[in-house]
Parts: structure tokens; C-alpha cells; sequence
């Protein structure tokens, strides 16, 4: 809420031990606006606030003695507000927007859901060998199987809302998986060979592999 002043002085030889409800006459300006409001009796530490975002400043009973401008006393006044966003909001807003619209973008769910896949993959090897103890072999695969479904589920009902039959996209889903081991093993053992290192090799194929795989995921496996 930022203050707007816009009016207004009231009243005037405040005496202690008056009532301080406020009277409202005929006028012009913002006062009489905010006296149909209706007043209340101000508070011990000389305030009184109107629903409608009008407040009554009562300065006789904050400064303990009434307060003089050309040879008038004014006692109290009322201070209109007007709402307007937090500032903190108003520069928020545009950084706010901008992921709202990233988050709306297929690409951007995808690789979301590509770096979800790797943890669980990871997460669930350990929880299968490290914690229950099953041999590496088995819990290797069984912890694939798992990130296997997490992924595919996610992009089919995230990343790409198909709502096609499920059957047919896990079968291209799976020839997919397959195609990017052999890819894997070719292009990283032929990156490695042509004297690029193996980790950069690495680096390389997943990148590009990465991007063939959105594009195959969204025309050709998860297409309505």
C-alpha cells in the first residue's frame, strides 16, 4: 500500500474531554467523501482507520496540544490511500513472467525431466545396492527400469500432454533408449579415438544426443 496524500484538514478547537467523533459538513473537496465513511472514536494513541482505506489522524492526541496554521487551531486530519502493488512485487513481476512462460515450453520440461531421470536413476542404485544390498548387476537394471518409467511418464504427461494410446509410445520409447546406448558407445569410442578426451567426449555426444531426442520424443513418440 503506497500513501497518496489527497486532503485533508478537519475540525478544529479540540477540546480535552470532547467526544472525537467527527463531524462532517458540506464542503467540497475529499473531506466530506471520507466522512461518509463515518468516524469512530479515536484510539489511545490518536488514530482512527476506515475499511475503505482512509485514515483519521487525530494530532491533538499524539502531540498532547493542538497544532496552529495561520492562526487556526487543527486538531486532526484524514489522509486518503490509495493501493498500489509492494515495490518489491512491481520488480519481480517481469522475472516472474519470463519463468512462467521458460516453465510453459516443451524444451524446458524436457531437460527438466531429463536431469529429474538421472537422480532418480542414481538415487534408486543406491537405495537398491547400498541399502538393500542387492548385487550391482541386478540393481544396475533395476534402478535403469526405474528411471526408464519416471522419465517416460513425466514427458508423456508433462513435458508433451500426449494423450495417445500408451502402448505404441512405450515400444518407440524403448527403441529410442536402445538407439542412444549404441549411439553412446559409437560416438564417444570415435570422439575418443580422433585424440578428443573421453570426458569431453562424453560431453559432446549427451549434448547432441540430447537435443535428437527432444525432437524424436516430440514428432515422432509422444505426437497426438
Amino acid at each position: 500500500m503506497l500513501p497518496l496524500v489527497r486532503g485533508a484538514v478537519v475540525g478544529g478547537g479540540h477540546r480535552p474531554g470532547e467526544d472525537d467523533q467527527e463531524e462532517c459538513g458540506e464542503g467540497e473537496g475529499p473531506v466530506p467523501s471520507a466522512c461518509a465513511h463515518g468516524g469512530r472514536r479515536a484510539s489511545a494513541g490518536g488514530r482512527r482507520r476506515h475499511s475503505s482505506g482512509i485514515r483519521h489522524v487525530n494530532l491533538a492526541a499524539r502531540a498532547g496540544r493542538p497544532r496552529w496554521v495561520d492562526g487556526q487551531t487543527i486538531d486532526s486530519l484524514v489522509v486518503l490511500t490509495a493501493p498500489g502493488p509492494p515495490l518489491e512485487n512491481s520488480l519481480l513481476s517481469p522475472v516472474a513472467d519470463s519463468v512462467r512462460h521458460l516453465s510453459r515450453h516443451s524444451a524446458v520440461r524436457f531437460l527438466v525431466v531429463g536431469g529429474l531421470s538421472v537422480a532418480v536413476d542414481t538415487g534408486s542404485l543406491f537405495v537398491y545396492h547400498g541399502v538393500l544390498r542387492i548385487v550391482l548387476p541386478v540393481a544396475a537394471g533395476m534402478s535403469f527400469l526405474t528411471s526408464f518409467w519416471v522419465n517416460f511418464g513425466l514427458n508423456r504427461a508433462w513435458s508433451f500432454g500426449s494423450s495417445a494410446q500408451m502402448v505404441p509410445q512405450v515400444g518407440r520409447y524403448f527403441a529410442l533408449v536402445l538407439a542412444n546406448l549404441t549411439a553412446n558407445v559409437v560416438l564417444v569410442s570415435a570422439l575418443t579415438w580422433a585424440g578428443t578426451p573421453y570426458l569431453l567426449a562424453k560431453l559432446l555426444v549427451t549434448a547432441s544426443l540430447s537435443a535428437a531426442n527432444y525432437v524424436v520424443s516430440k514428432r515422432w513418440i509422444f505426437a497426438a
